[in-house]
């Protein structure tokens, strides 16, 4: 098996799905992961609602933080290699 991050539009499904009530197994097998995946993200990036005292996922929270990883990651301190579907190419001096 290979290993695929969560892609936005699948951040925003398990927002729906855990607003619906969904169980988070329920949602592993609806998107085809483990549901271990499911879990940790959504611990990962809840955040507490002060009005209603409550923890609720939040999808573009978790797409900011992927984004700022994936910009510090020591992968892509190559210039030649593509993060974040962007190719930067080498400067000659």
């Amino acid at each position: 098996m290979t290993y695929h991050q969560l892609t936005e539009p699948e951040r925003y499904l398990i927002s729906q799905l855990r607003k619906a009530g969904r169980g988070v197994a329920e949602i592993a097998g609806i998107l085809g992961r483990h549901r271990s995946t499911i879990y940790r993200e959504c611990r990962r990036n809840a955040t507490q609602h002060i009005a209603r005292g409550l923890t609720v996922y939040c999808p573009s929270k978790a797409q900011q933080q992927r984004n700022g990883r994936s910009r510090r990651s020591r992968r892509c301190s190559d210039p030649v290699i593509s993060c974040s579907g962007v190719t930067f190419s080498r400067r000659h001096k």
